[in-house]
């Protein structure tokens, strides 16, 4: 036991080694000799071993710890966070060190019943597995000395209120339908759901934005399953090859990361179990898009599921991924899964306006940021009685709603960011990555590392996440990040990444930003990201280093045909970086704001990348000359490329406010490249292109039978443009200018068109609108509502 306890205690005393200014190899070498274990006397009751991290003496051992921890210059707080996880700890150690050496106890331990006595293989290891859950909420967050069930409140969920999701019996009533949801706790509603065995559904999905809590809560589920005794499997899906089957995969997870020695999901499965899948937006197979494999994936689940229960509810799944991801398997899931979505830690006005009246008003009105900073400061050793006031203002009041970006501004006060109203998140991890670069690279004694300058460090860092992008997960090896350094002529860079990596410095590094994940069937090593969205902050900054890139390559050549690039190296360039992976709803926000940060050269920006467009749209992009094996992967990265330019120039356009025009040959020439772009839709959800058509002129365009379903062309200029039957159903159509455009047939049901200007008399144009179309009473009724101007409108007000 003594071992054990020194074991624990030696792993997290190691995870801290940069920041705990103490001599950690003597130390750990002192506690894992089983020295620590002889502060107190342990006494262990016979069935101690069934769950060994509630043992009764832990109430005694853990101030006594803590007492020694300050005794060698480790702070009281940090003293007391180590000591506080060492019982969860102590249970994988226990686990660990009985596996490694069983012989050694078995003489002492005979008059205990242990959880070996008569077992086989795959039940010690199916213990050692059970103890591995319980400690997973014991990891520590980030860099720091609490773990993840310190500072972890318990989360919020809403779901629809069944009882009032509105049903209009129409053909479009899934597109249309703003069902009202209900709110109560998560971990109530799951674990509800879990004993009700006459439930039908199968699968609870669990959705919600990045740093939502998802995989934070799936942790917390994995081990409080596993601890009352009930069968579970964690998988998180990024680490998870799918090469055929679910059992397949399973089976070769649990083994390859050495849980079990080998393992039959079909044996383990014919007693009741629990199966949680984490991340289910990460999810990485190649040539597919996230959503297409995160379909394929809960196709394959819901038949196995169904086959393992034919007869009787045996076998239930929890799937949680980002909101896209989950939606996307709607037509798989249907009626059999049962659905919540984590609540942020307050509910603004954006997040309640769907809450119903019937909510539960005491949930439901409760900002638990207040909490979480009182219980932050006591772990951190700072007086916090609730959440400091400058965080209710300006974006950080939003951004401080999601649990990650809560704690990320924290950690970023802490380390002496001064915030206020114009702090943005992109602000908060800029600080935080050079509060990195200045504890861990800037003041090495290597001669490769002290010459590296944050520029670099960051550019560094950019090609990791854009391995990572182009490899749809959250992993790459340090062999991608070389090929594209090489490819981005940083060869001299090189040097400097792997003295980092492999002379220790690096470890503050991987703590805070990506950590190293095992190793592929390659033997390549791999690393991850230890959360996604510091990848698309990275690839965000990429691409806008792209931007002004191509912008100064492109103006060169234009004063020297000989110097620069010209635009057609330049959409080469550009297809090289955007055309492997698709730009998010994730990436994109970095992007805007990243733009808005540096707005003096907004305007250059989006000269530059409009002539790239113009040009890509007239003659296509020089997909011949990208150096594709096939023409699949041509037509996928001529896509993603081409979107991405409507990406990004909408992004300059919104900092400058100015509208692009594009120098197109042909009225019909745009409006065909967004129905390539956004493609068949097979439900409600656009592709991001539809959100970035604001601020251009489309005067004289043909848009005839477009979709434009949710689109945001606020701010557009339309005038002489042809919408004769053209979807803008819940259209932003605000401040649009739609002087002499035409309308006969468009569905404009929903569309939001304040401020927008038409040429023609309101009664007249709200005819033609609707002339024959579905539902045009009620389009009339809202267009009449909602400010038109134009020759109606001031002849109305003459009337009055």
């Amino acid at each position: 036991m003594s071992r054990s306890v020194g074991r624990a205690l030696a792993a997290m005393l190691k995870e801290h080694q940069q920041s705990l200014s103490i001599d950690i190899e003597r130390m750990t070498r002192f506690v894992a000799d089983g020295a620590i274990g002889s502060v107190i006397d342990l006494e262990i009751p016979n069935n101690f071993l069934s769950n060994p991290q509630d043992a009764e003496f832990f109430e005694r051992l853990q101030p006594a710890v803590a007492k020694w921890l300050e005794s060698i210059n480790i702070s009281s707080s940090d003293a007391s966070n180590i000591s506080s996880r060492l019982s969860g700890r102590f249970a994988v150690a226990l686990a660990d060190e009985w596996r490694e050496r069983p012989s050694h106890y078995q003489g002492s331990l005979g008059a205990f019943k242990t959880p070996f006595d008569d077992a086989s293989k795959f039940e010690k290891d199916q213990y050692s597995y059970r103890a591995y859950l319980s400690g997973l909420i014991e990891e520590s967050v980030f860099d720091e000395t609490f773990s993840l069930r310190q500072i972890m409140l318990p989360l919020r969920c809403t779901w629809e209120d069944v009882k009032k999701e509105r049903k209009p019996n129409r053909p479009d009533a899934d597109f249309l339908k703003k069902p009202e949801h209900l709110v109560g706790w998560l971990h109530d509603k799951v674990t509800d759901w879990i004993l009700q065995d006459k439930s039908k559904s199968p699968v609870c999905l669990i959705k919600g934005g990045p740093g939502s809590g998802k995989s934070s809560y799936a942790k917390f589920l994995a081990g409080y399953l596993a601890s009352s005794g009930v069968r579970v499997i964690f998988i998180p899906l990024h680490l998870i090859n799918i090469k055929s089957s679910v059992e397949d995969s399973i089976e070769e997870y649990l083994t390859a990361a050495g849980h079990f020695s080998s393992f039959s999901l079909d044996e383990f499965t014919k007693s009741k179990c629990v199966l949680i899948f984490d991340g289910l937006d990460e999810l990485q197979l190649q040539g597919r898009l996230s959503q297409e494999t995160a379909h394929s994936f809960m196709a394959e689940l819901m038949r196995f599921l169904q086959t393992k229960n034919s007869s009787r509810r045996n076998v239930i799944a929890v799937v949680t991924g980002r909101d896209v991801a989950i939606q996307s398997t709607d037509s798989v899931v249907r009626s059999q899964g049962f659905s919540l979505n984590v609540a942020p830690y307050s509910f603004t006005n954006r997040h309640a306006d769907r809450i119903s009246d019937d909510a539960d008003k005491s949930i439901r009105d409760l900002d638990q940021r207040d909490e979480w900073w009182l219980n932050y400061g006591k772990l951190i050793g700072v007086s916090y009685e609730k959440m400091p006031d400058q965080l209710r203002v300006g974006e950080l009041d939003e951004i401080t709603v999601h649990p990650l970006l809560n704690y990320l501004v924290a950690l970023a006060i802490k380390q002496g960011l001064v915030v206020d109203k114009n702090t943005d998140i992109n602000s908060v991890y800029r600080y935080l990555l050079q509060a990195v670069y200045e504890r861990a690279w800037s003041d090495s004694a290597h001669p490769a590392l002290r010459d590296l300058q944050f520029s670099d460090f960051m550019r560094l860092l950019e090609e990791v996440a854009i391995c990572v992008w182009h490899g749809a997960g959250r992993t790459t090896t340090m062999m991608e990040v070389e090929k594209h350094c090489r490819a981005n002529g940083m060869s001299g860079l090189l040097d400097s990444l792997k003295a980092g990596a492999t002379s220790g410095v690096s470890k503050i590094l991987l703590a805070f930003y990506f950590r190293e994940q095992g190793t592929r069937e390659d033997g390549e090593k791999t690393f991850e990201f230890t959360h996604k969205s510091f990848a698309e902050y990275l690839i965000a900054t990429r691409i806008v280093r792209l931007i002004d890139q191509v912008t100064k390559r492109l103006a060169e050549n234009g004063v020297d045909r000989d110097a620069g690039w010209d635009v057609t190296a330049c959409l080469l360039r550009w297809i090289d970086v955007t055309g492997k992976s698709p730009i998010d709803n994730y990436v994109f926000p970095f992007i805007r704001r990243e733009i808005l940060s540096r707005d003096t050269s907004a305007g250059q920006w989006q000269n530059c990348i409009s002539e790239l467009l113009s040009v890509a749209l007239n003659s296509r992009l020089p997909m011949h000359r990208a150096n594709l094996p096939t023409y699949r992967e041509m037509c996928e990265y001529e896509r993603n490329a081409e979107e991405a330019l409507f990406v990004c120039v909408n992004a300059c356009a919104r900092t400058t406010e100015k509208v692009t025009k594009l120098n197109v040959v042909g009225s019909t020439a745009i409006a065909e490249a967004i129905r390539r772009i956004q493609g068949q839709r097979s439900g409600p959800t656009n592709r991001l292109i539809q959100s970035c058509l604001s601020f251009f002129d489309f005067s004289d365009n043909c848009f005839d039978s477009a979709d434009l379903y949710n689109a945001d062309l606020s701010n557009s200029v339309m005038k002489n443009a042809e919408l004769n039957l053209a979807i803008l159903v819940s259209a932003n159509a605000e401040n649009c200018d739609f002087n002499g455009a035409q309308f006969f047939k468009a569905n404009v049901d929903e569309i939001h068109v304040n401020g927008a200007k038409f040429s023609s008399p309101m009664d007249e144009i709200s005819d033609a609108i609707v002339s024959s179309a579905t539902h045009g009473k009620n389009a009339k009724q809202k267009l009449r509502g909602r400010g038109v101007t134009g020759n109606s409108a001031g002849r109305r007000n003459k009337e009055k």
